[in-house]
């Protein structure tokens, strides 16, 4: 049985008598005037019930969810977009740096709104990574799959991890290159 429900119904059944027995039941009182004694009913949340049945075996399983909508404290604000992001991009190798990881995704919501099949032609995913980082027409033909992140450009429309990958790839080259590892993005006004 519930034990919700099993609580519920206990509390509705004392409020039932308590209002049968009325006014005229309470004992009159025989000393000084006391503090009411009052009780307390916590009610502690029940996790979701999933029951499965096949044939004339029921299966019973009890799960708990947990929300990672929260912002991982410390790393940015509260108020950074895309933050459903940041525990991809760190698992990729992105420093733990408040300042470079509030603006990687500022960059992010700028470009893509977060949507990782963002697509604008010559510019795919999160990060809207230009098709000349692929092409021939980059140091060495088609930089990344030299720097052995993607094949083909399409492969960061269809793989966040890629796309995350390729970003910071070019953020470091571009910190080698021009001392500013966010200079390939023309969303991004300098920092």
């Amino acid at each position: 049985m519930n034990p919700f429900r099993l609580a519920i119904g206990a509390i509705c059944a004392l409020a039932v008598a308590i209002a049968w027995m009325g006014p005229d039941s309470e004992p009159t009182p025989t000393g000084p005037p006391t503090a009411p004694q009052t009780s307390i009913v916590t009610l502690a949340p029940t996790p979701p019930t999933v029951t499965t049945t096949t044939e004339a075996t029921t299966t019973t399983s009890t799960t708990t969810t947990t929300s990672t909508t929260q912002p991982m404290i410390g790393l940015v604000g509260p108020d950074t977009p895309c933050q459903e992001w940041l525990p991809l991009m760190l698992e990729e190798g992105w420093p733990r740096d408040k300042e470079l990881l509030e603006t990687a995704l500022w960059i992010m919501w700028r470009e893509s709104r977060c949507q990782p099949d963002a697509d604008s032609g010559p510019d795919h995913c999160l990060f809207q990574i230009n098709r000349f980082w692929s092409s021939d027409r980059s140091n060495p033909p088609n930089w990344l799959a030299a720097q052995g992140i993607a094949q083909t450009h399409d492969e960061l429309l269809t793989d966040p991890r890629k796309c995350v990958r390729a970003a910071l790839a070019i953020y470091w080259y571009s910190v080698e290159r021009n001392g500013d590892g966010f200079l390939p993005w023309t969303t991004y006004s300098g920092g």
